[in-house]
């Protein structure tokens, strides 16, 4: 059942982060059997605490150079090119950024980035990119700002500033009439942080 793999998930997040544990446990064809969970049917709770045992075993460098040929990296690709949560797309991330920093050999590593290259995980990330300005501008427009992660984001901001000029500066007019009219602290607060990182990245912003 789920409950019993959350919990098997949960117990290997925790064992995977001490060094001695984990070469066991790949000699146990650990590895093979969280790609064949991952292949599944799981649900995006249990993607995560799986992914995150992958990303603690690729710490170890012996390691991180056998998950190429072990489909490691083509279950998380899948999983990156469907998943719509933060969360496990972050875990996937760092879990390639280990297995390209991790692993010395030219061949295995120049490998990994080819099976990455071969999931679309670049266009993976434009896309996200993409659907984060669609998900921002959807917000703006319905006046119900929150905190979500974009309106953080440095890269949101120094990627999208621009796009905010668009339609005669639309979204920057919508922002200014909250600022004016809104009686909500959060909405003025996020409201005003958005113009400030607007002004911020783009300098003509300010006059």
């Amino acid at each position: 059942t789920n409950e019993y793999m959350n919990t098997t998930a949960r117990c290997l997040q925790m064992m995977l982060r001490i060094d001695q544990y984990r070469h066991a446990f790949v000699e146990a064809e650990g590895i093979q059997a969280i790609v064949a969970a991952l292949n599944g049917k799981a649900n995006f709770q249990l993607q995560y605490q799986l992914v995150f045992a992958l990303w603690c075993l690729t710490f170890n460098p012996d390691i991180a150079r056998r998950t190429p040929a072990l489909g490691v990296i083509q279950a998380l690709g899948d999983i990156l090119s469907e998943s719509s949560k933060e969360k496990v797309i972050r875990i996937i991330m760092a879990t390639f950024s280990n297995i390209l920093r991790k692993v010395d050999e030219r061949e295995i590593k120049k490998e990994a980035a080819l099976q990455m290259v071969q999931c679309k995980t670049l266009k993976t990330l434009e896309l996200m990119d993409a659907k984060k300005y669609d998900d921002t501008e959807l917000e703006v427009r319905s006046g119900r700002l929150q905190w979500s992660p974009v309106h953080k984001s440095d890269k949101f901001w120094r990627e999208n500033a621009p796009r905010f000029n668009e339609k005669n500066f639309e979204l920057i007019k919508i922002l200014i009439r909250l600022l004016e009219s809104s009686q909500d602290p959060l909405i003025l607060c996020v409201a005003a942080h958005d113009v400030g990182e607007y002004v911020r990245h783009y300098p003509r912003g300010k006059t």
